[in-house]
């Protein structure tokens, strides 16, 4: 009884590492409007309604016990997290570049305006267009397509898995290329 109570507690915390670190840098959670102590509940939070549906798949008889393995668990963990939230990132930063070139291009890039989505002072047009992405996020319910996303990652990647280095720089890859291809799209009547 208690085996299996430690088992669920450190498989939460292995869900934890995952969901946490994606909440971290995922568009609409990562702003510095969004309160750390309600993005640190909803990690919780998402971390204790998922623990059950990860916990289907059976890990060995003893995996808490070897040290070494469980903080190679939590760190494959971070990096899936990390790699998650970075993708879904690169659009917003995507936004901002486009924004800055914009305002670079028409004469405006000199002009420092007010941070409202991140920490750093940017530019008016690009201020505008990072605020347009979040309100977009928002309406849209993207926020909560990203936390659906981050969910079915448990399905394709489960806890334990090998993580395949060339597919995450691949795909990391791309969806930078991919954002900053739509970033140069928004900015080119402007170039």
């Amino acid at each position: 009884m208690i085996d299996d109570l430690i088992n669920q507690a450190g498989l939460a915390f292995l869900v934890l590492c995952r969901t946490g670190t994606a909440l971290m840098l995922l568009p609409a959670f990562s702003s510095p409007r969004f309160p750390p102590s309600i993005r640190l509940f909803l990690a919780l939070a998402l971390s204790v309604a998922l623990t059950p549906l990860v916990g289907q798949r059976v890990l060995p008889p003893g995996w808490l016990q070897d040290l070494r393995g469980f903080a190679i668990l939590i760190a494959g963990e971070i990096v899936l997290g990390l790699a998650i939230g970075a993708m879904g990132s690169f659009f917003l930063h995507a936004a901002r570049f486009a924004g800055e070139v914009i305002s670079n291009c028409i004469g405006l890039g000199g002009i420092p305006g007010q941070p409202i989505e991140g920490n750093d002072p940017l530019g008016h047009i690009a201020t505008l267009l990072s605020l347009a992405v979040a309100f977009v996020i928002f309406v849209t319910d993207l926020h909560l397509q990203s936390i659906h996303a981050l969910i079915s990652t448990y399905d394709a990647i489960q806890i334990g898995d090998a993580i395949d280095p060339q597919w995450l720089a691949s795909s990391s890859t791309g969806a930078l290329r991919d954002s900053f291809s739509i970033a140069l799209q928004i900015a080119s009547p402007f170039i």
